[in-house]
This record gives structure tokens, C-alpha cells and sequence, in this order.
């Protein structure tokens, strides 16, 4: 379906995407830096202390399994979103993205090329490498390169390769059961709910959300009162979540939730 453009905020300068892919540059070699030590550091460890190393309850991540993606090197997305007032996830499809192509491409299948997408009115270009769509084409057309690569690589890191038997602090195998956690509803239903996926999916997933809606109108009613030279008040409620501006003893801000 093709997208209406024309309601999307101003794109960022060119300035201000340039700098931007040069931190993401920065970014991606410190994060390699990074994922080296630990995996040099975590393989010390196994070789000093393989029991305590297989710990479930002291366990390091093996980082075999942690690996920076071609593909998050060569596309840079930037979320335009100077009009968010705290819409959920039902609308939150329509905000206006950039995707920039970084030109790193070293690991990948193929080129990445926006020309089908513009073509079928779902994004337009900016420059070379960069367009403008929606936050939902912008999702789609990532999960769509995604695929691409697992169809020709398979998915990365495999996860037969990676695949860890919890252990207890004496080195016996501790049994996991089952669970449908993070599996999509169709799945879940195919497979038979388990485990604790359903209610992490209808309680636990409904109330982080609510609560990043709540934190985001504290964060507005902060920077009203700033531009008007309010004081704040010792407390805000919003719905059940209690804010603390101020207490007696002048410490800093908290949250309090009532659930």
C-alpha cells in the first residue's frame, strides 16, 4: 500500500545525517572492540574455572552467540520523532524515518537498493543514500533484507552453535522447560501455549508499555514547568505510577508503582 509523505516533519540535514553515520561508524568498530575482550576474557575464565565458568547462577554470556550483523553496519535508520505525544504501538507505524545506506556492505548478499520501494511510493529519495518513509515501511523493508540474508547465509549465529545446557553451581545439567515466550501468536497456538509466554505477552508486555507512556508525560510535564519557571511539585500521578519530583531529605527524582 502505498504511504502519504507529505505529513512527515522536515528530514535532518545533511549535516546532521553525517554526523550521525560517522557515530555509527564509531559505534560499530567499539562494539567489535568490545565483543573481542570479552570473548578473550571469557575464554580465560573457562580455561581457569570451567565449573564455575558453566554456572547458571554466576554464568558470563558466551559471546559466540553475540555478533554484530552485516546489515547493521551498511543501514542506519533515524526516527523523526519531534510529534510523538505518547501514542502506543497502533500508531506509532505512521512517523516519519530516514534509512540511510552507510556504504559498508562487506558481508552482504547483495546490494541494498531502495529504487523498488520508491518506485511503489512507500519512500522517496533525499539523496543517494538516504530516503524518507514511514516508521512501518521503514520495519518492513529491514525484516524483508533480514530474511534476504537468511536465506542465503541462514541466520546468524546458527543457533545450533550456540545452544548452552544450563548448568547448576556443581556443574550438573538443570532441566528448562518449555516455553512460548517471544513465539508469535499463530505458533503459540499451533504448538500449545506453555511456559510463561502468555503472561509475559498479556501482563508483563502491556505494563512496561503502559509505563514508558506514563514516564514519556512525566518528561513533558518536567519541560512545561521549566519553560514556565514552575517549581515542581513533590509528586505527579499519572494513572498508578507515582512520580517524585522532591522529598524532605532533597533526593533526586524516583518512580513509584502501584501494581
Amino acid at each position: 500500500m502505498a504511504q502519504d509523505l507529505d505529513g512527515c516533519n522536515a528530514p535532518p540535514s545533511e549535516a546532521a545525517i553525517s554526523a550521525l553515520a560517522t557515530f555509527h561508524g564509531i559505534l560499530c568498530a567499539k562494539t567489535e572492540e568490545c565483543w573481542r575482550e570479552s570473548r578473550a576474557h571469557h575464554a580465560r575464565w573457562v580455561e581457569e574455572d570451567p565449573v564455575g565458568a558453566n554456572s547458571w547462577s554466576i554464568k558470563v554470556p558466551r559471546h559466540e552467540s553475540h555478533l554484530l550483523r552485516p546489515l547493521f553496519r551498511a543501514l542506519m535508520a533515524i526516527v523523526c520523532c519531534a510529534d510523538y505525544d505518547g501514542e502506543d504501538s497502533t500508531t506509532a507505524g505512521r512517523f516519519p524515518v530516514c534509512l540511510v545506506r552507510t556504504g559498508v556492505e562487506d558481508g552482504l548478499s547483495a546490494p541494498i537498493s531502495f529504487h523498488a520501494e520508491v518506485v511503489a511510493h512507500r519512500m522517496k529519495y533525499l539523496s543517494d543514500n538516504v530516503v524518507e518513509t514511514t516508521l512501518e515501511a521503514a520495519v518492513d523493508f529491514i525484516m524483508a533484507l533480514e530474511a534476504r540474508e537468511a536465506a542465503v547465509f541462514g541466520i546468524q549465529p546458527d543457533p545450533a552453535s550456540v545452544v548452552e545446557v544450563p548448568m547448576d553451581e556443581e556443574g550438573h545439567e538443570l532441566t528448562r522447560l518449555p516455553s512460548t515466550q517471544w513465539v508469535s501468536d499463530e505458533k503459540a497456538a499451533e504448538w500449545g501455549w506453555c511456559g510463561k509466554g502468555r503472561y509475559w505477552d498479556e501482563v508483563w508486555g502491556a505494563r512496561f508499555e503502559q509505563r514508558a507512556f506514563r514516564s514519556h508525560k512525566s518528561l513533558l510535564f518536567e519541560l512545561q514547568m521549566l519553560r514556565e519557571g514552575r517549581e515542581l511539585p513533590a509528586t505527579l500521578t499519572i494513572g498508578d505510577l507515582t512520580t517524585v519530583f522532591r522529598t524532605e531529605k532533597g533526593e533526586g527524582k524516583d518512580s513509584v508503582s502501584a501494581d
